[in-house]
C-alpha cells in the first residue's frame, strides 16, 4: 500500500485503481484488499478478469468495496468448446 499511499499528492478527481494482467483473481484476498483501499480513499477500483473465478462469495465482497468487475470473454456469451 505505500505505493498508494505515495500517490495521494499526484490524484486527481477522477483517480482510479485498475487491476489486470495474467488473471488478477489468482489473489482474490489481495483484490479485495486494494479494493476496499480504494473505497477507503476515494478512488473508483476496476479488476479485469475471464470471470472462471468469480463465485457468489467474491461478488459479494467485491460490491461491498465498490470494486467494478469486467468481464472479458474470448468465448463471447455462449459456451467454451
Amino acid at each position: 500500500m505505500s505505493v498508494l499511499e505515495a500517490t495521494k499528492p499526484l490524484r486527481g478527481s477522477a483517480a482510479s485503481l485498475s487491476l489486470l494482467g495474467g488473471e488478477p483473481l489468482l489473489v482474490p484476498d489481495k483484490v479485495l484488499e486494494l479494493a476496499r483501499y480504494a473505497k477507503q480513499n476515494g478512488l473508483t477500483s476496476i479488476v479485469s478478469t475471464n470471470g472462471l473465478l468469480v463465485d457468489a462469495g467474491f461478488s459479494t465482497e467485491a460490491k461491498q468495496a465498490r470494486l467494478l468487475v469486467q468481464v472479458l470473454a474470448r468465448w463471447g456469451n455462449t459456451a467454451m468448446p
